[in-house]
């Protein structure tokens, strides 16, 4: 380190340059060190306890407290250390003997297992139950967060995506959660709302929404393939809750005895031909029954009127959904000063998080709407049917 020379011991040639005073580094080589502007330096008055400052291009007297002048007054002992307390005065603290342990630990791993503390950086195993009072939480980079949190009764883990910076309001949530013998799982809630607006609940014995009637099961472009089930599915219909149900106009009465006779008989293309998931079957495909959207929808515009209207008559579209991947640097192992290794070396990589879609549409039914609107044409014919024979009856029968 370079210090101040002292004449004495080593004597003062003629200075390098203006405002430089010898030095001498220690390895015994003599130069010289800048000191600066020293113009404004001269007039000053400075005082017993003050510094000269230089700052801003002027010269200035920086005041000692009367802490700073007592600690060299402080008498301390083993194992302690000087401080400032709130009321600015020396005050001596003792290092423990557990402190002082962790202090000579070989690694900051070594420390944090001496004191039993989990560590922010590298991976640690974590033995025994840990308990918190409030939420633990792990940013992830700018993506999101993981959120360990116990309230009151439940436990449970919180996913949330979007912008730290930004707060709770502009991140989405996953949430998982145990309460009382249940599972609630939370998925993209709506950002800056609590959880539960959306998601389901698990429960020993059902699965279903947390709030009724917001929620679907798959959607148009993602299907389900098959749903499997004991007893059929059970749909709201209580009177309370519909207008005034009505008879078929005769242009309903038309169009549903229409589509009632459209050809129903078909294969899937995907079964006959094969695809991604499955290979190709030809004619051994099983058959299906059912109109087609699309004619359903010519029979009803011929007839004049609006497909769309009626809610089994379904049309979705969607957008194209770019590949994405989640990509990692490649990373060198993390060793301890003693050269033990506390992180492994990580090669370069990337995985697929998400498929390429193409942009796609597609047309569908409410098939048990359809069938009730198709079956109550179909009893109108025959209530036709009927009083007809039974005229014909009566009249050969007077």
């Amino acid at each position: 380190m370079p210090k101040y020379a002292d004449p004495a011991v080593f004597p003062v040639t003629a200075p390098a340059a203006t405002d430089n005073v010898m030095t001498r580094t220690a390895a015994g080589t003599d130069g010289n060190f800048a000191l600066g502007n020293l113009a404004g330096l001269a007039p000053l008055a400075i005082a017993n306890d003050q510094a000269p400052f230089f700052s801003g291009g002027a010269w200035g007297a920086y005041s000692l407290t009367a802490a700073g002048r007592a600690l060299s007054g402080v008498a301390g002992t083993a194992n302690t250390f000087p401080y400032f307390s709130a009321a600015n005065v020396v005050t001596l603290g003792a290092v423990t003997a557990t402190g002082l342990s962790v202090l000579s630990a070989a690694s900051q791993a070594a420390a944090r297992t001496a004191i039993q503390a989990v560590g922010t950086v590298g991976n640690e195993s974590i033995a025994g139950a840990k308990t918190c009072t409030t939420a633990w939480r792990w940013d992830i980079g700018t993506f999101g967060s993981i959120q360990f949190a116990n309230p009151l009764d439940q436990i449970g883990f919180i996913f949330r995506f979007g912008d730290p910076a930004g707060g709770d309001a502009s991140m989405y949530r996953s949430d998982f959660r145990f309460s009382q013998g249940q599972m609630n799982l939370f998925v993209n809630a709506v950002a800056g709302t609590s959880a539960g607006t959306q998601g389901l609940q698990v429960t020993t014995t059902t699965v279903g929404p947390q709030v009724t009637n917001a929620m679907s099961c798959g959607s148009s472009g993602r299907l389900w393939t098959q749903i499997w089930a004991t007893n059929a599915a059970i749909n709201t219909s209580d009177a309370r809750l519909k207008t005034e149900p009505r008879q078929l106009r005769e242009a309903e009465f038309k169009a549903a005895s229409a589509i009632a006779r459209l050809p129903a008989v078909w294969r899937w293309l995907s079964r006959v031909h094969g695809d991604e998931n499955c290979e190709p079957e030809g004619k051994d495909a099983r058959k299906h029954f059912g109109p087609t959207v699309q004619a359903a929808i010519a029979v009803m515009e011929a007839i004049g009127l609006d497909p769309f209207a009626y809610s089994f008559i379904c049309y979705d579209e969607w957008e194209a959904l770019p590949e994405q991947w989640h990509e990692w640097p490649a990373q060198k192992a993390v060793l301890d000063d003693d050269g033990n290794e506390i992180e492994p070396a990580v090669e370069a990589g990337r995985e697929l998080v998400q498929e390429a879609r193409e942009a796609g549409d597609r047309y569908s039914f409410r098939k048990e709407e359809l069938l009730c609107f198709i079956v109550r044409a179909l009893a109108q014919e025959i209530d036709g049917l009927s009083e007809r024979v039974a005229a014909l009856e009566a009249g050969r029968n007077p």
